[in-house]
């Protein structure tokens, strides 16, 4: 995990080129892990270490979206870390018993917001990882609870400036936790071109 998190070093181009092989390493190997139907649940289990399997990838995606970042080729265009990353989140999100942990309340102020905030970030710029995204959402929804959170879902206006997202509850997202009325919300995030829904919306039209 400190592989894939670390940050590229300034200035030197092999130290940059040889940090880009580790993390792409690293993702490779969690990759394979998550490969593993049995893997699944304990890597993403309760525990702090779970945790930080799921918010270290979806700071990672987030990250790739850096226009500073050297993007690792992979197959179809495909970044291949951004791959890798959202390969690894669409195994995660598999077994019901990680939806629950990513879902449930007591990591709602962070971990569900943070994987959200990278899914759509990927899926708002229409990248080819973009369908792997849509993959890792409808994994989620299956979990009842998820639905709500997923579908008015909006991303602070805080992402340019480097703010993480866990520190800023979106609009939609504060309507959702004081219970304001379904109709308002919809209101809200249908009227919102950077909400998930809309972004999801716009790669259906544009891609069909």
């Amino acid at each position: 995990l400190r592989d894939i998190s670390a940050a590229s070093p300034g200035g030197d181009a092999r130290a940059k080129k040889a940090t880009r092989r580790r993390r792409t390493a690293a993702l490779s190997q969690l990759h394979d892990l998550t490969e593993k139907p049995d893997n699944r649940v304990p890597l993403c289990s309760g525990s702090g270490a779970g945790r930080d399997v799921v918010g270290v990838l979806s700071d990672a995606l987030f990250d790739s979206l850096d226009p500073e970042s050297v993007p690792s080729e992979g197959p179809d265009g495909m970044d291949e870390d951004r791959r890798l990353i959202c390969w690894s989140i669409n195994n995660l999100t598999v077994p019901y018993e990680n939806k629950t942990t990513i879902v449930s309340s007591g990591n709602f102020a962070g971990l569900l917001r943070g994987l959200l905030r990278g899914l759509t970030a990927v899926v708002s710029s229409n990248l080819p990882e973009a369908y792997l995204c849509c993959i890792a959402l409808l994994n989620l929804t299956f979990a009842a609870e998820a639905v709500e959170p997923v579908a008015y879902f909006v991303p602070p206006p805080s992402d340019s400036e480097g703010m993480r997202m866990r520190r800023h509850p979106s609009t939609a997202q504060q309507l959702w936790r004081d219970g304001a009325r379904t109709s308002e919300m919809t209101a809200r995030v249908l009227g919102n071109p950077e909400s998930l829904m809309r972004a999801v919306e716009r790669i259906m039209t544009t891609n069909a």
